[in-house]
This record gives structure tokens, C-alpha cells and sequence, in this order.
């Protein structure tokens, strides 16, 4: 079984079209590249790993749960 999309876009077009889309979008980490005898997209995350996660505690808003009149039956 092939991948995904196949049929639809890559057969026709290839790989390049997405490869650059994302390359033009995000130009200072994606880049095209050739590799595998196809176009790729190639990202460099090291731009982000100083990124540390910033904890909000803010918990005052909390709803209560709804569940849409849904409930539990045992058969």
C-alpha cells in the first residue's frame, strides 16, 4: 500500500510543490533539499531548543464539565 495522498497529489506534481510551499512559508528554518531521488523539505530546529515551557496557573476559570447530555449505560 502507498502512502497517503498519493494518487491525488505526488504522483502528478511530485514532492516539490509541498517541499517549497513550506520552504517559502518558513524561510528562516525550512529549506528544500534533494535526498532519497526525490525533493524533500529539510527544517533545522535548533532555533527552538532554548524554547522552555512558561507555566500559567491561572486556574480561577475552570467550567464545569459538560457532556452534552451524554450518559453512561452498562448493557
Amino acid at each position: 500500500m502507498r502512502g497517503g495522498n498519493s494518487t491525488e497529489f505526488y504522483d502528478d506534481e511530485g514532492t516539490l510543490p509541498k517541499s517549497q510551499m513550506l520552504a517559502n512559508l518558513h524561510p528562516d528554518v525550512a529549506k528544500v533539499v534533494f535526498k532519497f531521488n526525490r525533493w524533500h523539505h529539510h527544517v533545522d530546529y535548533s532555533k527552538f531548543k532554548n524554547n522552555r515551557l512558561i507555566k500559567v496557573v491561572e486556574t480561577t476559570n475552570l467550567q464545569k464539565i459538560n457532556n452534552y447530555g451524554l450518559t453512561l449505560e452498562t448493557a
